[in-house]
């Protein structure tokens, strides 16, 4: 087998087709109803992975990749078609889901909302991790393998992020950090455009390692903070005001009109949706979504810094958000008092246990919001369906783990009333998708 025609792009932004056999071909690179050569064959237990080689009939939407490390970087794989293509084709991803689930009727009644594209197609990604390999050169991992592809900037990350890029990369003071490090971090402060490094240490940092810190800081004027952290020992922050308080970067935000924004804070390191503006988009869905009246109750599961649950505040009676990762509720807790927001209650727990002691004093919510990691909420469904009084909206970085839940939430009362897939990861397959579902 060498050539093949594409069928369609499936979850996971890897090209459909069947050989001659019949047996399912993923090909890398590849787009719908293009005739390819393909290479890298390797035969896996029920299908075959390939590359594309050579493109023998084009998609009439395939365009020249502008990044010149697209085919080894393994970081975005959709950037050799445009913009308004690449939302088509996670559109069709997301239907291709739903109807495997739940029938082409159930789809027909609730069809797939167009994707909201993102307001930028490159430079929108507000923090990126970089490897260091042979201690001189960093960069990001080729596709499923543990190679390193160098490179000088990265054209999906922040135009600030860039020129911390390329600054450390000429710096002889930067390059005792990198030899130092086995990856490295960088993230973009809305607040005030200035950089937060974190070097990734296998070694305790050394009152050297401090000074020179204090030198890059100087010597770098986009470089605000500095972290060196290590799996084995307690992070060390050398920052521009000389305090040892955990660096923080904001956003504000306009939720209601003629009052003041609210400003969101989260650590350094800590988690915040890499795409800033869009991020603004998808909360104005969820709120949308959710429809919370002033009388009504809410429960934002994996809360994190608040990203959903302090905006959600001005439109409801209360606000419960729960989350594991202590960072995290540290930063909604304090960016409620800082925004003089009494409506609101964070509790650090694991989901679960939390659901539970919530049912166990007979409570329940109006709406309730669910915006899990990859793995989705096995196990949370039960719990779900006795805490949701009205409205549930979840949230979801994976298609294929959430059409399952879905599933298993439909069996147990919930009617899906919405699917709003958001394009917060361009130029790749990524997606993520605003689902609002009814109690019955």
């Amino acid at each position: 087998m060498k050539e093949i025609i594409i069928k369609k792009i499936i979850n996971g932004g890897l090209g459909f087709a069947k050989d001659d056999s019949g047996l399912t071909v993923l090909v890398q690179g590849g787009l719908p109803d293009e005739h390819v050569t393909l290479k890298n064959i390797q035969n896996k237990r029920g299908y075959t992975s390939a590359e594309v080689k050579n493109v023998i009939e084009p998609n009439r939407e395939r365009i020249e990749p502008a990044c010149p490390w697209y085919n080894q970087c393994g970081g975005c794989n959709l950037m050799h078609c445009t913009y308004s293509y690449q939302l088509a084709l996670k559109k069709e991803i997301i239907e291709d889901l739903y109807t495997r689930q739940f029938g082409p009727e159930v789809c027909q009644q609730c069809p797939v909302d167009e994707v909201l594209p993102s307001p930028l197609q490159f430079h929108y990604r507000q923090r990126i991790r970089l490897m260091v390999t042979d201690k001189t050169e960093i960069g990001y991992r080729q596709m499923q393998s543990h190679l390193v592809t160098p490179i000088d900037y990265c054209l999906i990350a922040h135009a600030s992020i860039n020129e911390a890029l390329t600054g450390i990369k000429s710096s002889q003071t930067a390059r005792h950090f990198i030899e130092l490090s086995s990856e490295i971090e960088l993230q973009w402060n809305p607040a005030d455009d200035l950089i937060s490094i974190i070097f990734h240490f296998s070694r305790k940092p050394r009152p050297a390692d401090i000074n020179r810190a204090g030198e890059l800081l100087r010597e770098l004027a986009i470089i605000k903070h500095i972290i060196i952290s290590g799996d084995s020992f307690q992070s060390t922050v050398i920052n521009r005001e000389q305090s040892n308080r955990n660096p923080t970067l904001s956003f504000s935000l306009s939720v209601v009109e003629n009052t003041p924004p609210i400003i969101i804070e989260w650590e350094a390191g800590a988690f915040c949706q890499i795409n800033i503006e869009q991020n603004f988009n998808m909360i104005r869905t969820v709120l949308d979504f959710a429809g919370v009246k002033q009388d009504e109750s809410v429960l934002d599961l994996y809360c994190g810094m608040g990203n959903f649950a302090l905006p959600l505040s001005t439109q409801a009676r209360s606000v419960e958000g729960m989350e594991g990762q202590g960072a995290s509720i540290r930063c909604a807790k304090a960016n409620s008092e800082q925004n003089k927001i009494t409506n609101t209650v964070f509790t650090k727990t694991d989901i679960h246990k939390g659901c539970g002691k919530l049912l166990d004093g007979g409570r329940t919510f109006d709406c309730i919001i669910v915006d899990p990691p990859r793995a989705g909420i096995p196990d949370l469904y039960d719990q779900l369906s006795r805490l949701t009084g009205k409205r549930l909206v979840y949230v979801s970085c994976d298609p294929a783990t959430l059409f399952r839940d879905l599933q298993h939430l439909t069996e147990r009362g919930f009617t899906i009333k919405r699917i709003q897939p958001v394009d917060m990861f361009p130029q790749t397959h990524h997606i993520e998708t605003v689902v609002l579902l009814e109690k019955n």
